[in-house]
């Protein structure tokens, strides 16, 4: 098994990643955008946001429990692994797999024609995509960000 360090090289990657999937074929953790790719060797995909969400702090369970809790949900649960640098990773199926785009780096153009594609700020495009899906995901990311948020200025 691998050991993953965290360096600011690697948030770095991770701040400006499209698109986070496993490839099962070389066992690697992709971070993925226009221009670069990033192969991290890795036993899964969640080993890796779990250790992402322990370098910040916390534990991807307890994460997703609170988006649970907050928004009422039980699937489609995005993964906040940090809030400043904002990394929050939205889930979505693409060929029977899943993938996370990086909400901060998405951009949401529901007067689209194309609405099956998503778009991301650098240009880097998925296309085939649930539109349905992707934009209740989108807009409960959205609200979810807005509360948190908002009661973190209450305090």
């Amino acid at each position: 098994m691998t050991k993953l360090f965290f360096n600011s090289s690697l948030i770095s990657h991770l701040q400006n990643c499209d698109v986070i999937y496993y490839d099962f074929l070389q066992s690697q953790v992709i971070l993925e955008n226009k221009d670069h790719n990033c192969a991290i060797p890795l036993l899964s995909l969640n080993l890796f946001l779990n250790r992402c969400a322990q370098y910040f702090g916390h534990s991807i369970s307890g994460q997703k429990e609170a988006y649970k809790t907050i928004m009422h949900a039980k699937k489609s649960i995005p993964i906040l692994l940090s809030q400043t640098p904002l990394l929050f990773f939205l889930p979505l199926k693409q060929n029977g797999l899943t993938i996370y785009i990086n909400y901060s780096r998405l951009t949401y153009l529901p007067q689209q024609k194309d609405r099956s594609t998503l778009s991301f700020v650098d240009d880097f495009q998925l296309e085939g995509l649930l539109t349905n899906q992707v934009e209740r995901n989108y807009l409960n990311a959205k609200w979810y960000l807005h509360k948190i948020y908002s009661s973190q200025s209450s305090q």
